[in-house]
């Protein structure tokens, strides 16, 4: 339906799966079979990383057991060329946070042992500007205002936040009687 709305034809290599085995419970195998069985394959959306984290044992805080999801995940990801994104939500409450980043839903863990980390801020329902940021070891920071058109299904890029609140300000006092 989203392609439908974004006017988008979708690539003949364009594939989807609706589920997938957990990860330590096959889902390891299904990633290499997808990957022998598609050519230049470069990259795997898992929405959202929930569905394949397997039950958590008594042991080991939840920073190892993110750290022994997201390791792998990320080892898979270079060994074989491919990018992996991997879909979490934002904690209740993520503004009374000191760092942003903390409102990544799990430990810290996940940032750990991967990189990038990309988010999405703003007021859930809200038609407003969001702040898309993205940190990491191999990439510059980024903070950025975006906008989402719901019609379209599409994300815009206004720019650096700065440099984009002050255009909306400029829009504003325009616009203002």
């Amino acid at each position: 339906g989203r392609l439908k709305r974004m006017k988008a034809l979708p690539s003949e290599r364009f594939q989807y799966q609706f589920a997938a085995p957990p990860m330590g419970g096959g889902f390891e195998e299904f990633l290499d079979a997808w990957r022998e069985g598609v050519q230049l394959p470069r990259l795997i959306v898992i929405d959202v990383v929930q569905k394949i984290k397997t039950i958590r044992k008594a042991s080991g805080t939840a920073y190892e057991q993110d750290y022994a999801l997201f390791a792998p995940l990320n080892d898979y990801a270079v060994q074989h060329g491919i990018s992996i994104v991997a879909v979490t939500h934002n904690r209740k409450g993520a503004n009374l946070l000191a760092d942003d980043y903390e409102a990544i839903s799990g430990s810290v863990a996940q940032m750990g042992a991967s990189s990038p980390a990309w988010l999405i801020t703003g007021k859930r329902g809200q038609r407003e500007d969001k702040t898309f940021k993205a940190t990491g070891r191999f990439i510059r920071e980024v903070e950025d205002s975006i906008s989402f058109d719901a019609d379209t299904c599409r994300w815009r890029n206004n720019g650096d936040s700065e440099s984009a609140a002050a255009t909306k300000a400029d829009r504003d006092y325009e616009e203002s009687p």
